[in-house]
């Protein structure tokens, strides 16, 4: 799990740069741990998994600029694959009690 959320941003990086569509990733374990309270507390804690996972959100936005056409590009790989993941994962994160204190 500790791996995970440290190569987390590279992950995703993967993903935006991928001109594959669908098909898993190791993206799609997240859901696995960031719904586990015992391991998102750690991950929390003690590997900084908030900051990795805002800091990913900030870094894909400043990427894509001030540009709103960017979000109608449906070959974009950064809107279509990443961002929806990112959100999804700081949700589940979140959703742990505790956690949201911790922001």
């Amino acid at each position: 799990a500790a791996a995970f959320a440290r190569l987390y941003p590279t992950l995703l990086r993967g993903i935006a740069d991928s001109t594959t569509e669908g098909g898993s990733t190791l993206l799609d374990l997240s859901v696995q741990l960031f719904t586990v309270p015992t391991v998102v507390h750690r991950l929390v804690r003690d590997h900084s998994l908030l900051g990795a996972l805002f800091s990913s959100l900030r870094s894909f936005f400043e990427e894509l600029g001030d540009d709103p056409q960017c979000f109608e590009d449906e070959r974009n790989g950064v809107v279509i694959n990443v961002l929806p993941r990112i959100a999804h994962d700081i949700l589940y994160v979140l959703r742990i009690p505790g956690v949201a204190s911790l922001l």
